[in-house]
């Protein structure tokens, strides 16, 4: 799958032994069990970040920074909020020719916008790593989102999808029209066929049959903010538990 640049603009905690994720331990990487129907810890966290979003192609950096919220918000006590200059100055790092305004406003490749999270992170707290999920396994996906938390969506929107948002309605359908940019947004739940994500500032819900069709990317993360003191994740899960996970999927 090539590289594509996102940002583009057009106009209650699971005991460690848990039976649903030992069986995902020990599933095999290409048939894993059906996921759980719903994920029961996550809540939303306020306040919402925007990053410039309204203005840029910041969705990348915009969409670590809701990563980073969600989680620390359940494993710190409260959530760790990058300002709006810390977005810009990753999305200047990775777009150099940027100068705040539309020129060198070219959006990101999700992979970099990993590796430099991974050398040098916000606030001086690095991700761990990062590993792709294929866009069709929406079971996969689903398991990814009960045990790691928050993942990243990268999404094709048509025209009819931007008014959908502008109405503040989900998307459920596809209709007609070509997609016309690349967003990245962070879904953090799902109950049956209805996926929950932070984007734009707000939350939006999707339908298994819309991501099925504008589903480009996927990404799961292993971040220290996804661990309490106590060591294990919101789901019950060590580190090294969460890497056999990670290389389950």
């Amino acid at each position: 799958m090539p590289d594509f640049h996102f940002g583009r603009i057009s106009p209650e905690i699971l005991p460690h032994n848990d039976e649903s994720i030992l069986q995902f331990r020990a599933a095999k990487r290409i048939a894993l069990k059906p996921a759980p129907p719903s994920v029961a810890w996550w809540k939303e966290q306020l306040p919402r970040i925007m990053g410039g979003n309204n203005r840029f192609g910041t969705c990348g950096p915009v969409s670590y920074a809701n990563f980073l919220k969600l989680c620390s918000g359940h494993t710190l006590g409260e959530p760790v909020i990058l300002s709006d200059q810390e977005i810009f100055e990753i999305y200047h790092r990775l777009n150099p020719d940027w100068n705040g305004s539309r020129v060198g406003d070219r959006g990101v490749v999700m992979s970099q916008l990993y590796s430099l999270m991974k050398n040098d992170g916000p606030r001086g707290v690095n991700l761990e790593d990062h590993f792709a999920i294929n866009p069709d396994a929406i079971n996969n996906i689903r398991w990814a989102v009960r045990i790691f938390g928050p993942v990243s969506f990268g999404v094709l929107l048509t025209e009819r999808d931007l008014q959908r948002t502008r109405n503040g309605d989900p998307w459920v359908d596809v209709g007609p029209g070509d997609p016309s940019m690349g967003h990245a947004i962070t879904c953090y739940d799902y109950e049956g066929d209805k996926w929950d994500a932070e984007s734009w500032g707000a939350n939006q819900s999707m339908s298994t049959a819309w991501l099925q069709q504008r589903l480009e990317e996927v990404h799961g993360f292993i971040h220290p903010y996804q661990f309490r003191s106590t060591g294990l994740s919101f789901a019950g899960l060590d580190k090294e538990s969460m890497k056999v996970d990670a290389g389950l999927i």
